[in-house]
């Protein structure tokens, strides 16, 4: 069988956080207003696995 290439492929450093921060997300984070055409950079929190986006907007 080939390989398998799954949603989280050559995932392991990217989606890694520092030793001391492993814990859940802080609520503010979900609680920011964006105004209609603002840039926003995608940092994906690998402790919430629901509605993760794919590792290439990391």
């Amino acid at each position: 069988m080939p390989k398998s290439k799954g949603f989280r492929y050559k995932s392991r450093n990217v989606m890694t956080r520092p030793k001391g921060s492993r814990q859940g997300p802080n609520p503010e984070i979900y609680l920011r207003e964006f105004k209609v055409g603002d840039k926003v950079a995608i940092k994906i929190n690998p402790a919430v696995h629901k509605g993760m986006p794919h590792r290439r907007y990391h």
